[in-house]
């Protein structure tokens, strides 16, 4: 995600992980801000296929999408950091 971060199109971006419901692995959720990002792109930088990617969408409500993302921020918390 450092990675990912520091590069020149990306300009801030937040992840969490997170256990699945079913406990059988893992799911993170990623929010950034950058110039000129697909679906495709993005799949591409992390070399992951599209299709572990199910949601990418254009965030219209930075409150709501960002309460969705921390909703289990708790002290047994995987992951997350934040770089910008």
């Amino acid at each position: 995600m450092e990675a990912f971060a520091n590069l020149s199109r990306t300009d801030k971006v937040f992840y969490s992980v997170e256990r699945n419901v079913d406990e059988s692995g893992y799911h993170i959720h990623l929010m950034f801000s950058g110039f000129l990002w697909t679906k495709e792109h993005l799949a591409q930088v992390l070399d992951v296929k599209q299709d572990y990617i199910p949601y990418y969408e254009e965030v219209n409500d930075r409150s709501s999408v960002s309460r969705y993302v921390t909703k289990k921020m708790l002290g047994d918390q995987i992951h997350y950091n934040f770089y910008g």
